[in-house]
């Protein structure tokens, strides 16, 4: 009945960083949750393909779904196919191949995506403000298509993107200002920042240096390409 989250919550509020009205908030919603994320996919594929939102894990705070075709195949775990047909950003067949056998993920990548998560709680907790843009227009969906394919170290997905960028009249100050963005803490300002690591434990601050790692072997790595 979804106890993980409620004992997740008690842990935010021995930390200092929730208080028992959300607590009460989470036991409310558990049950709900868990019952409506373990529909069968014949009833949540339509109304996430016609409503752009993805409510898994959560239906609770609903993702935008940046392509709905892709979130159809990747319900029958076919979604690195779908890259590779449609010459969307991939870490290629072999790791596609491998993925369908033995699932793996990279520890930094892992770190990075927790640490991002835990910004964007922390904005909404302290400031009030929902940071996770639930807009989705071309010049994001290049970008973000851009930043991926750096991640993945696919160079041709990563010139298809540029190329995208450019025909969107996307200069070198945007391309710089969206690595910018992606920094595991770049939704938070200076002051925010400081704020935000004095209230990690210290297995967090490891988690932080990890992403921090990770992120600047990736979106640093090499050269932009030529304007």
């Amino acid at each position: 009945m979804g106890y993980p989250d409620i004992a997740a919550t008690i842990s935010e509020v021995v930390k200092g960083r929730a208080g028992f009205g959300e607590v009460i908030e989470t036991i409310a919603k558990a049950p709900v949750k868990k019952v409506l994320t373990s529909l069968t996919p014949l009833v949540t594929l339509p109304v996430e393909y016609l409503s752009g939102q993805k409510y898994w894990p959560d239906v609770f705070e609903p993702r935008t779904i940046r392509d709905p075709l892709r979130n159809v195949f990747s319900t029958f775990a076919l979604e690195h196919e779908y890259d590779l047909v449609f010459g969307k950003p991939t870490r290629g067949f072999g790791a596609s191949l491998k993925n369908a056998i033995v699932y793996s993920q990279d520890p930094g990548e892992i770190s990075y995506n927790r640490v991002r998560g835990m910004g964007f709680d922390y904005l909404e907790r302290v400031k009030g403000q929902a940071g996770r843009s639930a807009s989705v227009t071309p010049r994001s969906t290049a970008l973000y298509e851009w930043r991926l394919a750096q991640r993945y170290g696919d160079k041709d997905a990563e010139r298809d993107a540029f190329e995208k960028m450019r025909s969107l009249g996307m200069d070198g100050t945007s391309r710089n200002a969206s690595i910018r963005a992606a920094a595991p803490l770049g939704m938070l300002s200076v002051v925010d920042r400081s704020r935000f690591r004095r209230s990690l434990t210290s297995r967090e601050i490891e988690a932080l240096d990890m992403a921090n790692t990770w992120y600047r072997e990736t979106f640093h790595r090499g050269a932009p390409p030529p304007e």
